[in-house]
């Protein structure tokens, strides 16, 4: 398709036959004066790119431009979200462990500061304040105890785990892991080789999920374990009785 610089010709619309489908032609570009309404173009014109006719006027062609929706708020909308972020979400009366850009837009809808607003407009103003509310950090400082008499458990469990213990004495360390779901590949895994590395399949299949009761012996690091279908107290007592079958008979064990 030849292409003029400085200007476009019209375009006149052939006849076509009633047994051929229409498709798109366009005459070879010459000089002309530009009809009334014609938009034309001040640099080399192609059929794409930015360069080309498709955003402008022409006769028989007319595209709407239509303006994206934002929404502006004021800077007392902004200065709520950091103010709300900076403080525990329970002392605005809501049940929450910690704030996130949703659960800050329905408060501000709620508290009537806006009429609508989206998380991804609360996230920009955190984010230009440096705020991420939903991130914490623990601590614990032996200076300031939250719990008055925490230095006593600590030191009465650290001396049980640590302490010396007669020939007669044994201390267990009992915990349960819930919701351990047993999956094996498809396909076995491929050692690595030359030029390879290992290779594991990664597809699986789910083979349910299980209970798991463990005692971990704090002096010989010997786990003793039990799996079971539900975590109730008949399957605790299951595991206890488990406990009295495979340790030696003993003087009465202390378990923590």
């Amino acid at each position: 398709m030849n292409w003029k610089r400085g200007c476009v010709a019209e375009r006149s619309l052939p006849v076509w036959p009633s047994e051929l489908a229409p498709c798109c032609c366009f005459r070879k570009a010459s000089t002309c004066p530009r009809p009334p309404g014609w938009s034309g173009c001040n640099g080399d014109t192609s059929t794409n790119g930015s360069s080309g006719f498709g955003n402008r006027e022409s006769p028989g062609f007319t595209m709407e431009h239509v303006p994206a929706d934002r929404r502006s708020f004021p800077p007392e909308v902004a200065l709520q979200v950091v103010k709300l972020a900076c403080e525990r979400p329970d002392d605005v009366g809501r049940s929450l462990s910690h704030w996130d850009c949703t659960e800050l837009a329905r408060q501000l809808i709620a508290e009537q500061a806006v009429d609508l607003i989206s998380p991804q407009t609360i996230q920009r103003i955190l984010a230009n304040h440096h705020l991420k509310p939903w991130r914490k950090h623990l601590w614990l400082s032996s200076k300031v105890p939250r719990d008055a008499d925490i230095c006593a458990r600590v030191s009465h469990i650290c001396s049980l785990y640590t302490g010396n213990l007669g020939s007669h004495e044994m201390v267990l360390c009992v915990d349960e892991k819930t919701s351990l779901q047993p999956r094996t590949r498809l396909s076995p895994t491929l050692a690595a080789k030359s030029g390879l590395t290992v290779r594991v399949e990664h597809e699986y299949e789910r083979k349910g999920a299980l209970n798991l009761f463990a005692a971990f012996d704090t002096r010989t690091g010997h786990v003793y374990a039990h799996t079971a279908e539900r975590k109730r107290q008949t399957e605790f007592m299951e595991f206890l009785e488990q406990l009295d079958r495979e340790i030696p008979p003993r003087s009465p064990k202390s378990t923590c």
